[in-house]
């Protein structure tokens, strides 16, 4: 497991904004849609990531500087209140099992366990 990106004073200021009901209105309603927009990475940077950065400079008046390690979580906590927005608390649940760090890890892990629990092999 790897680091968590601490957010800035500032993160709880922007993320109240509308900019999250806005890019939620603009995502079809189809399940295809809902089932690209969990793993769809590239998607969240564009679409919320980058113009969230900008909106925080322009309306905030402060110089953002966002790590990729911040960017990305901020990625995942935006996608993951645009995915409630949109397609209600089911589909922002089944991101957050599909796109949380530990699940992901165990999930990684899991073909391992019978070997790890098996009885130990005579040497």
């Amino acid at each position: 497991m790897g680091r968590r990106a601490e957010f800035p004073v500032w993160f709880s200021v922007a993320a109240d904004s509308g900019y999250i009901i806005a890019v939620a209105a603009l995502l079809p309603p189809a399940a295809s849609a809902r089932e690209a927009w969990m793993t769809d990475v590239p998607g969240w940077q564009s679409l919320l990531v980058v113009p969230f950065l900008q909106r925080v400079r322009g309306r905030l008046g402060i110089q953002v500087a966002a790590d990729s390690t911040v960017q990305a979580r901020l990625g995942r906590i935006l996608a993951v209140r645009v995915a409630l927005v949109r397609w209600g608390a089911d589909a922002a649940e089944e991101f957050l099992v599909r796109n949380d760090d530990d699940i992901l890890a165990a999930l990684k892990a899991l073909p391992e366990v019978p070997r790890l629990l098996g009885a130990p092999t005579p040497r």
